[in-house]
């Protein structure tokens, strides 16, 4: 009984001994699973840097620091300029690569103890505690702009990838969501000013924050109330001034704000995708009116649409020009694209595959503003082009006592014509110009001379009106 007694015991003791030791093992992985939970919660889970939230708990600890010495801090917000083209062509794999860089980059040139974060998509920040000099945080803030322009580079090429930084400076009374706001403001004032820079927060910035944030949010299901209509500038041919077509202009009007010029809510919907869906509305409403003026004319109208590039990057572009000219039933070669000449310098080679399947359909080409980019004339070689339309900054001063803008203009225009390409002139206004151009060549113009943009009941009064006659009315 002895025996059996203190063998029980034993069993027992052994028992509680591995009860301990499976309770102590599961205790410390509740604790690895719950630092692992922690860790996941404050940072990026594809960069590895800290997210938005640790980023706004790191404002508020250096906030506190910094009431003792009375210095400052500095917030560096960055958005990558191109970024959503590259993810958007190259497909998603290519863009993580490229953020993951980007992170990697951004923590090899910080000081110890200032935090880099991705605060998610392509925007990124650094915080930069205890700024005993100003200057020094804004000359860092743009050498994040050069090295990450000089370094980022995928798949073996040059990535065309920069950075637009704002910058924003704190004392210890500043309000931790003000001091983002500040350099978020100051990174989209950077964007607008022509991207690959630093802004540094000035408070006129704020006003056009709170501008930009209505306008963002005002794209939620304004297609669907209706707010957006089109306009339509006529466009004639120069020699006989009989009308020819008109370039299909989008508006919007906001139901608080009223109407908003197109250079203030386009760039904001390039940037947000928003371009996409109303790019797919103007070419559906361009190609719709397009058949009503079929309708009332004897020949056969044009109509322009222009494209941005995230529409001409989008795989859904040819189907959806597809649909449109099917449901309008419009012949392909009265639809005219228009693509400025940036667009398609920033990725030369997808923009020419892009337009040879959308000019393989029977759609015709035109290259928006030239000449105020930076290509070689070779380039036109490259895109399968129909017209060139010539900015309204070289029409303006068109005259005879200025022989460089009329050399020019005849330079473009012959080029134009070498190539088999057609010539329209923008923004026309004056009547020497008007004559200048048929001077010069130019094949078809448009501006306040002959008309101004149009309503679609006028537009179609406008054509109307031309029926049976020869010259403008």
């Amino acid at each position: 009984m002895a025996g059996l007694c203190i063998a029980v015991f034993a069993v027992i003791c052994l028992r509680m001994i591995w009860l301990i030791g499976r309770i102590s093992r599961q205790s410390l992985e509740l604790k690895e699973n719950d630092a692992n939970l922690r860790y996941m919660a404050f940072h990026d889970e594809l960069t590895g840097l800290a997210n938005r939230e640790l980023l706004h708990d790191r404002v508020e600890q250096a906030l506190a620091s910094i009431t003792r010495s009375g210095r400052l801090i500095a917030l560096c917000m960055g958005d990558l300029d191109g970024f959503k083209t590259i993810n958007d062509t190259l497909g998603h794999h290519v863009g993580d690569t490229m953020l993951v860089k980007v992170g990697a980059l951004l923590e090899s040139i910080v000081r110890p103890g200032d935090t880099v974060a991705r605060l998610g998509g392509d925007e990124f920040a650094i915080l930069m505690v205890d700024v005993e000099n100003p200057t020094a945080a804004v000359e860092f803030a743009g050498r994040i702009v050069s090295v990450l322009h000089d370094a980022v580079e995928f798949e073996g090429n040059q990535a065309g990838i920069s950075i637009s930084v704002g910058v924003a400076f704190a004392d210890s009374a500043t309000p931790v969501e003000q001091v983002i706001s500040e350099a978020d403001a100051a990174m989209y004032e950077a964007k607008a000013n022509g991207k690959n820079r630093v802004d540094v927060f000035q408070s006129s910035m704020r006003a056009r924050l709170f501008k930009r944030l209505e306008l963002t949010s005002g794209f939620r299901g304004s297609l669907e109330r209706s707010e957006f209509f089109l306009s339509f500038q006529p466009i004639f041919s120069l020699g006989d001034r009989r009308l020819r077509g008109f370039e299909a202009l989008v508006r919007w009007h906001h139901p608080t704000i009223g109407l908003v010029a197109p250079l203030d809510f386009i760039p904001i919907a390039e940037e947000t995708g928003f371009i996409v869906p109303l790019g797919r509305w103007i070419l559906l409403a361009a190609c719709e009116q397009l058949a009503a003026w079929t309708a009332l004319s004897n020949e056969p109208l044009t109509v322009a649409v222009n494209l941005s590039r995230r529409q001409l990057a989008s795989p859904l572009l040819v189907d959806n020009i597809r649909t449109a000219l099917a449901l309008t039933a419009v012949h392909p070669l009265q639809l005219v694209l228009e693509v400025t000449e940036s667009v398609l310098m920033e990725n030369p080679e997808q923009a020419a595959s892009a337009l040879t399947e959308l000019r393989a359909l029977g759609i015709r080409i035109a290259v928006d503003d030239f000449g105020t980019g930076f290509s070689s004339l070779s380039y036109l070689q490259r895109f399968p082009v129909d017209v060139l339309k010539i900015d309204k900054s070289f029409v303006d001063p068109l005259n005879e006592s200025e022989p460089a803008s009329s050399a020019l203009v005849t330079s473009i225009i012959g080029l134009a014509h070498s190539l088999s390409l057609e010539v329209v002139a923008e923004g026309i206004e004056r009547e020497d110009q008007f004559e200048r151009l048929i001077e010069l060549g130019c094949d078809y113009g448009q501006g306040y001379l002959m008309a101004r943009p149009l309503d679609r009941e006028k537009s179609e009064a406008l054509v109307e009106s031309y029926q049976g006659s020869s010259a403008v009315p």
